[in-house]
């Protein structure tokens, strides 16, 4: 019997079942002892070769495939939450050196292309660091990293996440750490990460709109610094990715009000859930510089913090206050303008995808429309219509601000188009570009003017809140406010950790000794990670001072060096930086065995007599150990290679006017 999530012949993931046979045998097989000779030979061949045994994952057995059909029509979900319990008391292991204690835990979804936790942690000491690894990254969180007593873990491309927390000894039976769910993602929100195959099969074709995404560094002005400065990246509950907007208010007291979409709390037209505010992840600082690609927040490099709640909730506007100043040290409030004057070619900046910010300009002037349950609810909704003519917007554009030419924002992003693209992106610009006229937009957005001073939405939860009070606290009636830089230099904190990785030479050859420096501004510590395997550096996780320095040396490859710092401000999030080093062959030096690349040797090179094998050697092998064992088997019995997998009809979505949430 197959298990959920795992593949076997004739069963092509959970939802489809594939025609065409698998391995026929026609005769008698080779003998149990052959088969465990050719077992042999390949465990030689996939043997980590460094004698450290990794720590077991537990897998989590579930289906995905149904779970990822519900959510899947959802623009702004990514993953899907898979229930899982383990803590610090009953899971993983203990162990003690040097008068530290770490607990060690592994945990996998299979098939997962992304994967994140929630966890409680009503007493964690100060002493402890808890330090998340995926397969491309690695994130340090300590006690003050909490909010609230919970922790909302940074997005891991991968299947699995390797956990430990270490913590002073003599602290061990203060430690409480629960974690409560796990969010295993299908949709990928960064490059170099599949979508799930099941969530594939949904888009199976269709124009290429990504090639009209536009960087927003590309199109960078004076005048859309401050807009770009106060756009922001949103996660809801590891679950849902949108974009927000740092807006200002009438007073400019330096309430960090952040405006999105409400359909951002659940994924679905009409929100329902204001407390997911409290599960908010902010990220800041997310810019690419033109001519390269788009980072993600998949990198973990960005400034990010977690909480807010809920101020108000209106038509799809949802407006709310983080717990904290913003963490980015260049972080802008942007100004408004809830007048209702027309908006004649304006912008958005938006991070659909969870890629790095992006850039749309719209054509003509923006239509004001009014479309009854058009938001899923029972009242009359009042949006800007728009037209592309540079870039475009995706899934994870919700809630991004539509910008006026004075640089004000005037509304949010609440509704696109239906788009049978695999890269979710909306439609590009077709020329002659046609300005909107209410039939023909790509993107609808909620103004501020009409939902001012509005609480026709019985529906939300914020009563007779409304933006007017919110946000002109004073009743001045001033409807424009200009836009201004976040004060940090009132509350005395200095700025984030600037964490720096040298090489000295910055040119290494292999064998060649090189010194591998680290330092950090403002910080009270840090974490290395990564480095070359076997190395002083590499290997496992290690904490050190903010500066410092260690000789290197190994084979050719490349090495991506891991470098987390924690602030010397109570309550502020770590800042990560990692660095890439290319070892060169050198001229005199032995060569490794073909098909090995220094990170999967875990440091070692071959040597006479005891070397390890090649995979080229391994195959050649298991090739003629494989041929022989046939030519022995009784009976003369004819092996058959699988049949060729069937097509599958896929059923594909007919594009519609009807508008889709973004």
């Amino acid at each position: 019997m197959a298990l959920p999530g795992v593949c076997t012949r004739g069963t092509a993931w959970a939802d489809k079942k594939t025609e065409g046979s698998g391995v026929i045998v026609s005769g008698p097989g080779p003998s149990r002892a052959a088969l465990a000779v050719l077992a042999l030979s390949l465990s030689v061949c996939t043997a980590p070769v460094s004698g450290a045994a990794a720590l077991a994952a537990f897998v989590v057995r579930t289906d995905l495939a149904p779970l990822i059909r519900a959510a899947a029509d959802s623009p702004v979900q990514f993953a899907v939450p898979v229930p899982h319990s383990a803590s610090t008391a009953g899971s993983g292991s203990w162990s003690v050196t040097g008068g530290e204690a770490t607990w060690s835990y592994a945990v996998q979804v299979p098939t997962a292309v992304s994967l994140s936790f929630h966890a409680l942690a009503p007493s964690l000491p100060e002493s402890a660091t808890l330090l998340v690894s995926g397969g491309q990254t690695t994130t340090s969180y300590r006690a003050s990293d909490l909010r609230h007593g919970e922790l909302w873990s940074r997005i891991h491309p991968g299947d699995t996440l390797a956990i430990t927390l270490t913590v002073a000894a003599a602290e061990r039976a203060a430690v409480d750490f629960k974690i409560v769910s796990l969010q295993a993602g299908y949709r990928a929100i960064g490059a170099g990460v599949a979508d799930h195959p099941v969530f594939k099969r949904r888009f199976p074709g269709g124009p290429d709109h990504a090639s009209c995404v536009t960087n927003y560094a590309c199109e960078v002005t004076a005048g859309n610094a401050t807009s770009a400065a106060a756009t922001v990246a949103l996660v809801v509950e590891n679950l849902y990715q949108c974009t927000g907007t740092l807006i200002n208010d009438v007073p400019g007291d330096n309430t960090p009000y952040v405006l999105t979409a409400r359909h951002c709390e659940t994924g679905q037209l009409g929100g329902g859930n204001p407390a997911a505010a409290s599960a908010v992840t902010v990220y800041w600082d997310a810019v690419s510089a033109c001519g390269t690609p788009l980072g993600s927040i998949y990198d973990g490099t960005l400034p990010s913090q977690t909480g807010a709640h809920t101020v108000v909730e209106q038509q799809d506007a949802w407006l709310i206050e983080l717990d904290t100043d913003p963490v980015a040290s260049d972080a802008q409030f942007a100004g408004f303008d809830a007048s209702g004057a027309a908006v004649a070619g304006g912008y958005t900046i938006h991070q659909a995808e969870g890629r790095y910010k992006q850039f749309v300009s719209w054509a003509g002037t923006a239509f004001a429309l009014e479309e009854q349950d058009a938001l899923g609810t029972t009242y009359l909704s009042d949006l800007l219509e728009t037209v592309n003519q540079t870039g475009n917007i995706g899934p994870g554009a919700s809630g991004a601000g539509l910008f006026d030419r004075s640089d004000h924002l005037v509304a949010a992003l609440a509704l696109g188009r239906k788009s049978t693209d695999p890269s979710g992106y909306g439609a590009c610009p077709v020329p002659p570009v046609q300005a909107p006229n209410g039939k023909n937009g790509v993107a609808d957005f909620t103004p501020l003017a009409a939902v001012w001073t509005s609480t026709a939405d019985a529906t939300s939860s914020t009563g007779a809140t409304t933006l007017q009070s919110a946000l002109d606290p004073g009743n001045t009636a001033s409807r424009v406010v200009p836009g201004k830089p976040a004060e940090r230099i009132a509350n005395g904190l200095p700025p984030p950790p600037a964490p720096q990785i040298t090489f000295d030479p910055a040119t290494v050859t292999a064998g060649q000794t090189f010194i591998a420096g680290w330092s950090a501004t403002n910080a009270a510590g840090c974490t290395l990670t990564g480095g070359i395997p076997g190395g002083n550096w590499g290997g496992n996780t290690r904490s050190v001072a903010a500066n410092g320095s260690m000789p290197e040396s190994g084979p050719a490859g490349h090495y991506t060096f891991g470098l987390i710092c924690q602030s010397v401000t109570a309550n502020s999030l770590p800042v990560s930086t990692q660095t890439t080093l290319t070892i060169t062959p050198g001229t005199t030096a032995p060569a490794a065995s073909r098909g090995i690349e220094p990170a999967a040797a875990g440091g070692e090179t071959a040597s006479g007599g005891g070397g390890s094998m090649g995979i080229v050697e391994c195959v050649i092998l298991a090739a003629l150990l494989g041929f022989g064992l046939l030519r022995r088997a009784q009976g003369g019995g004819r092996w058959r290679m699988p049949g060729q997998l069937s097509l599958v009809r896929r059923r594909v979505r007919q594009q519609e006017r009807t508008p889709r949430g973004f």
